[in-house]
């Protein structure tokens, strides 16, 4: 689905864009915005390319941060992604449902794995009912949606607009009304 090039750096784009503007307009949404860049990044490369991403989008991650310390974040990615490699041929990524749940598989694995670096650091957490309900079903579920609406919806219109059948088809509906808006031609040109 996103593995050429030019889809990569667009979604890299819009989730680098989304990672600074989302916690200007909502600060108390924590959502992991590179997350499914890097899990769309996973189902269609090998284990050593899926860790480099997950890696150097967690240093992103860790460079923006103001919380944690550095490498908090990239050795989070970094374990998540490893957890969920071998799962990755469970989900095919064409499709929305399979899709967003394969990102709430990742983002809940993401955010378990946060609450074991916040105890190994030595934070001090509040676990009660509500605190893991938000962190371990809401915030994947927001982040599946983020991932549908921001990287998969996107695609599938650019795809939709720029198949060779309908930019032909477009080309043809320019020339027709070209020429009906100008109707003169080149023989008429070369008179004057």
């Amino acid at each position: 689905m996103f593995i050429s090039k030019q889809s990569i750096i667009l979604a890299f784009i819009i989730g680098f864009v989304c990672t600074i503007i989302f916690p200007i307009l909502f600060p108390h949404l924590n959502l992991l915005t590179l997350i499914p860049l890097i899990a769309i990044f996973s189902s269609r490369t090998t284990l050593k390319n899926a860790l480099i991403m997950s890696i150097l989008i967690g240093a992103i991650q860790d460079l923006l941060s103001i919380y944690y310390p550095m490498g908090y974040s990239s050795l989070n990615l970094l374990l998540t992604t490893l957890f969920l490699y071998r799962y990755r041929s469970y989900f095919y990524v064409e499709k929305p449902h399979t899709y967003t749940i394969y990102i709430f598989l990742f983002s809940l694995v993401s955010s378990s794995i946060q609450l074991l670096q916040l105890h190994f650091l030595g934070i001090s957490i509040n676990l009660s009912l509500i605190s893991l309900m938000s962190n371990l079903i809401l915030m994947p579920l927001l982040d599946a949606a983020y991932g549908l609406l921001f990287y998969f919806y996107p695609y599938i219109l650019i795809r939709f607009l720029t198949h060779p059948k309908r930019v032909n088809f477009r080309k043809q509906i320019i020339l027709k009304y070209r020429r009906k808006l100008l109707p003169w031609r080149k023989s008429d040109l070369r008179a004057l």
